[in-house]
């Protein structure tokens, strides 16, 4: 599975018995008051929080295998249909962790997910070297400490073939 899933190295996979997980997430921060006076109140107030619902849910797949198939078979069948099953498996779980559909999974890094800023890269053969550089300014300093570029092969290579505007690699 991980050779054919990118999102697998950046994501903590987290074995659920059946039963609902709530995890906490932060809501609101304190008020926070500036120029306070000797002796002045502050009014206190208090973060708020939510919860992440993680709802557990199957996944799998049926191969059919016709019988011509499995007589002329000269290679271990059952060895290709597991790496089939994880090559859909793993393709289907970068879908979700980069772009996501909303259900149940929004995803890390859809489209209405924003750090600060918004430049669309939504796909390759949009991508500039002009537009890399508005995403990557236009996050805010909370986010960019320590924040690295993510992305499918199919992105990775967009982004390794740009080139300035006299046609040489910038990568």
């Amino acid at each position: 599975l991980p050779t054919y899933g990118q999102a697998r190295q950046y994501m903590t996979v987290l074995p659920m018995t059946g039963n609902v997980t709530y995890i906490p997430k932060e809501g609101t921060l304190p008020t926070w008051t500036w120029g306070v006076n000797e002796n002045a109140s502050i009014t206190s107030s208090k973060p708020t929080f939510g919860a992440s619902t993680l709802t557990p849910t199957k996944g799998g797949a049926i191969v059919v295998i016709s019988n011509e198939m499995l007589r002329d078979a000269n290679v271990n069948v059952g060895q290709y249909v597991i790496k089939k099953i994880a090559q859909a498996r793993g393709t289907g779980e970068d879908s979700q962790y980069f772009a996501g559909t909303g259900s149940p999974f929004t995803g890390v890094f859809a489209t209405a997910n924003t750090f600060g800023g918004e430049t669309s890269l939504a796909s390759t053969n949009v991508f500039t070297y002009a537009k890399v550089v508005d995403a990557s300014l236009a996050i805010d300093q909370n986010y960019a400490a320590g924040a690295g570029w993510y992305g499918s092969r199919s992105v990775t290579a967009a982004l390794r073939n740009l080139v300035d505007s006299q046609n040489r690699p910038i990568w």
